[in-house]
């Protein structure tokens, strides 16, 4: 059985002052706006931990559990995603709300977990190389490529020990060998003379083919 991986933080790091778009959405809509917004960026955090769906559905939940209307609900969000607290382009297309921001802070909190899973499609942000326990759609950005390479050295390293085995072992072995169209020093002919059954015998070709069986 796959292995189930936690998804939300436990916490999220509020500003001590509100920027300007905050105070903006405030002034259009007061006080209200700015819990609205919190409680938002709680469902955020706290749920998928880096986005939230938010279609008609979610938004009526939303209205219901915070005890307001939803025209309000919505008028608030509309601002919020007009002044870049949420990204449009992601909320017109698929009915979610985050930002860049959001999601770098999400990756912040998360820098201890063993395994960030995150869906393309909803990225804003470049993963930060530093950044190894994130995986889009499955795979990971940043280690994976890493062990790869890891890998091919680890690989050209053996080969190369190889080869220097390889080298120093012929080396050790050159008084031995016997190559074609080279003769050996060490061989004479008269060794076999006392040996008469053998003196038709191509001696040559013999020791040639006794030193290709001991080099195989």
């Amino acid at each position: 059985m796959a292995r189930i991986f936690k998804t939300g933080a436990e916490y999220f790091p509020l500003d001590a002052h509100t920027d300007d778009r905050i105070r903006l959405i405030e002034a259009e809509h007061g006080l209200v706006a700015f819990a609205v917004i919190v409680r938002l960026w709680q469902k955020i955090y706290g749920g998928r931990g880096y986005y939230c769906e938010f279609d008609s559905d979610a938004k009526l939940m939303f209205a219901h559990e915070q005890a307001l209307d939803i025209a309000k609900v919505d008028e608030i969000v509309s601002s919020a995603v007009r002044r870049g607290v949420f990204d449009g382009g992601l909320y017109d297309k698929f009915k979610i709300l985050t930002s860049p921001e959001i999601q770098l802070q999400y990756l912040q909190i998360m820098s201890r977990r063993e395994r960030v899973d995150l869906d393309e499609r909803f990225l804003l942000i470049e993963i930060p190389e530093k950044i190894h326990n994130v995986y889009i759609n499955g795979l990971n950005v940043n280690k994976k490529p890493q062990n790869a390479d890891s890998g091919t050295q680890r690989k050209e390293k053996e080969n190369k020990e190889n080869q220097n085995i390889i080298n120093k072992s012929k080396s050790n072995n050159a008084p031995f060998e016997r190559r074609r169209g080279v003769s050996n020093k060490n061989y004479s002919p008269k060794r076999f003379k006392n040996y008469t059954d053998t003196e038709d015998v191509d001696y040559n070709a013999l020791e040639e083919k006794i030193l290709e069986m001991m080099f195989e």
